[in-house]
């Protein structure tokens, strides 16, 4: 950690995630990452860092997984049609070759990703 920190906001921000986290509050997970091209924010990145402060800063793998899956679906009111893995539902999946209740390095193990049910190979989504 950069030298300050510690005791500044992210500090702050840190100790209120943390504390969230040990009363299972309602997590969603997000990206910043803007629709138009830019050198700043990388397309996957910004939430892979993201999700590692929020293990860091005391969230469980299990709160993690949930914030980036259903938590969105149920705060959206799309549930019955997404964030799960059910018949009848959207087929918008990423298959991992590790579990990410176990490891955050889950997260950079995508092997296939399924929009709409269509198998898209990860090499084809890759920036060149």
């Amino acid at each position: 950690m950069l030298q300050g920190l510690e005791r500044g906001p992210f500090h702050h921000v840190q100790l209120v995630v943390g504390y969230l986290a040990s009363k299972d509050a309602n997590f969603l997970l997000g990206t910043d990452t803007p629709s138009a091209p830019t050198y700043g924010n990388l397309p996957g990145l910004n939430g892979y860092l993201e999700v590692q402060q929020l293990h860091k800063a005391g969230m469980s793998l299990a709160q993690i997984f949930k914030a980036a899956t259903i938590n969105n679906a149920r705060e959206f009111k799309l549930d019955s049609q997404l964030g799960t893995i059910e018949p009848g539902k959207v087929a918008n999946l990423v298959l991992l070759r590790k579990s990410p209740l176990e490891s955050l390095d889950a997260y950079d193990s995508i092997t296939t990703v399924w929009v709409h049910g269509v198998s898209v190979a990860r090499a084809t989504l890759a920036a060149h």
